[in-house]
């Protein structure tokens, strides 16, 4: 008896490689938050992390305080006696750096950092850019700008409100509030309000406190900018910029009809812009100056015959 016997094809061979005690991690120091805004004698909790390469062994870990020096080895602030009794290392000698602060004063206004240091002769880390401490006896307002919309979208001819509200540290007192459509850096911007071609439409609806809302009249296409609210105050690092700022987008009216119409044809006209309006506009359609009455009354679209004329009210 003859068999016939096939041969499997043959299966490759998967080898799989593990290498053990190797890794990819670098020289690193995480700070969350970066910024701290504290109440006088409250308790202040600094968190962090750490990170370093493989095979290092953590020998010292330590924070400290700015200004630093440069060459100089900053000093231990759980060595200091303004904080020897008020700091606590939460943290280990493996990934966890946090560190906590009780009973903080003024003088506690500081940027922190964490330092630490391994067996290894070049095994050295400066955290940087720290952690910034602001302490005040009032509340922890900080600085701010906010927009509301950011971005608006308006017809020519229209009145644009840019709803806008900051924010600055307490014992500041507001000493110039204005708007600007320019940013460039190391640049005092123009405050619009003296600009002739926005002084008469710009009025400020705004205070010293905390509205700095603006309107603008008569937009036109050239008003299409990115609009700014810049404010300073009576301390010398009092000043601030608020970026993002508002986009504004200014647009015309354009109506859309068949190309052909053939008489007895049901037509549709459609008000079309570039950009939908920010604000709820209000579409009335007129024939031979005489306003049209639909169903669909104030719509951006319209079922006649395409003699017509339109008006738009904002």
């Amino acid at each position: 008896m003859l068999m016939s016997v096939r041969m499997a094809p043959p299966r490759p061979l998967i080898f799989l490689l593990m290498i053990h005690g190797v890794s990819c991690v670098d020289w690193g120091v995480s700070y969350s938050p970066s910024h701290i805004c504290a109440l006088k004698d409250s308790t202040v909790i600094m968190s962090c992390t750490y990170t370093y390469p493989a095979g290092h062994q953590i020998m010292k870990a330590f924070w400290t305080k700015g200004p630093l020096q440069e060459g100089v080895e900053p000093l231990d602030l759980s060595e200091d006696p303004e904080y020897s009794r008020r700091l606590q290392y939460l943290g280990d000698k493996q990934q966890n750096c946090t560190v906590r602060l009780s009973h903080v004063t003024l003088k506690d206004k500081h940027k922190y950092f964490f330092r630490f240091t391994t067996d290894k002769p070049d095994g050295q880390w400066f955290g940087y850019p720290g952690v910034t401490l602001t302490v005040t006896g009032v509340s922890c307002v900080d600085w701010g700008v906010s927009y509301s919309p950011s971005h608006i979208c308006a017809l020519k001819d229209s009145t644009v409100i840019m709803s806008c509200t900051y924010t600055y540290p307490a014992g500041h007192q507001i000493m110039k509030v204005f708007w600007t459509n320019e940013s460039i850096k190391g640049v005092e911007p123009p405050d619009l309000s003296e600009d002739p071609e926005y002084s008469r439409r710009l009025q400020y609806l705004g205070d010293k406190q905390q509205n700095c809302t603006v309107r603008l009249s008569h937009v036109t296409l050239k008003d299409e900018h990115r609009y700014f609210f810049r404010f300073t105050t009576d301390k010398p690092d009092g000043q601030w910029f608020g970026k993002p700022g508002v986009t504004l987008t200014v647009t015309g009216l354009q109506v859309e009809s068949p190309e052909r119409v053939t008489e007895g044809d049901s037509v549709t006209l459609t008000c079309k812009s570039s950009c939908a309006p920010t604000d709820r506009a209000t579409f009335i359609w007129y024939r031979n100056s005489l306003k049209i009455l639909t169903e669909s009354n104030f719509s951006n679209k319209l079922s006649l015959n395409p003699f017509f004329m339109l008006l738009v009210r904002m």
